[in-house]
């Protein structure tokens, strides 16, 4: 059985957006980069509370640690499915989080 992964780059980094400190990959302004994965279980598109900002709540359900809900800024609708095992890298924003690269295992096995 062949296993085919899908890649989605949400934001190119400029050279001069990033840098490597201890090992961990942080923006300039100091946000760190955060990474959760697991089989998407929930994915809604709305709004946050008295605003117009659009965002995506997706929650995962990772093998060995607690279920993770994340709010992506933004419209992730056509990325992320139902029962799709992923891993995002994103920064948290004071109201959503910015996906930085979605990686996708779209087929298992």
């Amino acid at each position: 059985m062949r296993r085919h992964t899908r890649f989605v780059v949400i934001r190119w980094l400029n050279v001069e957006e990033r840098a490597i400190v201890g090992g961990r990959f942080t923006f300039r302004s100091g946000s760190p980069v955060f990474s959760v994965t697991g089989f998407v279980s929930f994915v809604e598109l709305t709004t946050v509370p008295d605003s117009t900002i659009v965002v995506t709540i997706v929650t995962f359900l990772p093998d060995f640690r607690p279920v993770t809900t994340v709010s992506f800024c933004g419209d992730l609708t056509t990325q992320l499915f139902l029962n799709d095992f992923a891993t995002v890298n994103f920064t948290q924003g004071p109201s959503c989080a910015t996906a930085l690269a979605i990686f996708v295992d779209c087929c298992g096995g």
